[in-house]
């Protein structure tokens, strides 16, 4: 998540072994989102609590989140709103480009992950050229995009150029008043699986089969309960008139 002074950018990703999918970008509006009191916060916080669920019905849960912490003037709001979640986690990212990919630290009392965002960028323009490809690639991980993205995504998404800076390959707008957050967005959305999935063990994808199956359990058990919660209402029956000719005149 990306945060502006008036809305919060906001990436959903969806993923699997060998495939990534960007679901949603949205735009969450509000007066002045540098402050908690903006009603943006709770949006987000609604959101991130939606009913998530595949083609098939198999309901998916919102597993965590990274929010953007590097507006000096929202820190503190980013800090105080991942502090009291127990989804987001507030990030920065790195300056430099030789640092990892992601790396937890404190500041301020506060515990953040850095994030090599320039690594990120080149992974992604990695998954672009892939995605265009007509080599086969069928084994390695693919990027996919949802139809209900909005219509400047794909320009902000390769809104950047790579250039050599201090003898390091760094990004930077090609235009510097373009809009650039859907990129930062997936990016901090990559990164954020590959840090969850290094909390997994050595067998992440397994732990995320297992949990699926345990969310699609949880909700059938719901359903079950919610109908034989239903309270039983006795039909009236309604007969028929004994009018002479029975039903037909």
């Amino acid at each position: 998540m990306d945060q502006q002074l008036d809305r919060l950018e906001v990436t959903t990703l969806g993923v699997s072994e060998k495939n990534l999918y960007v679901l949603d970008h949205r735009s969450i509006h509000a007066i002045d989102c540098t402050k908690i009191e903006s009603p943006a916060w709770s949006k987000l916080t609604a959101f991130s609590q939606t009913a998530f669920k595949t083609q098939s019905g198999k309901p998916l849960k919102v597993l965590t989140g990274f929010v953007d912490s590097s507006n000096g003037n929202a820190t503190n709001t980013v800090y105080r709103y991942c502090g009291a979640s127990q989804i987001f986690r507030p990030i920065k990212g790195a300056a430099s480009t030789t640092t990892p990919l992601f790396k937890q630290s404190r500041a301020g009392g506060h515990t953040l992950i850095n994030l090599n965002v320039n690594l990120g960028k080149s992974n992604i323009r990695q998954l672009l050229n892939r995605a265009v490809s007509d080599s086969d690639n069928s084994k390695e991980v693919q990027l996919h995009f949802s139809h209900s993205l909005p219509d400047d995504y794909f320009i902000q998404l390769t809104s950047e150029k790579r250039v050599i800076k201090a003898g390091n390959w760094m990004w930077v707008k090609k235009v510097s008043s373009q809009r650039n957050e859907a990129l930062d967005c997936l990016n901090y959305s990559l990164i954020c699986f590959q840090w969850y999935l290094s909390k997994l063990g050595n067998q992440p994808f397994r732990q995320l089969r297992e949990f699926n199956a345990k969310q699609k359990a949880k909700a059938i058990n719901t359903d079950i309960n919610k109908e034989e919660s239903r309270p039983l209402t006795k039909q009236r029956v309604i007969r028929p008139s004994r009018r002479s000719g029975g039903f037909f005149k």
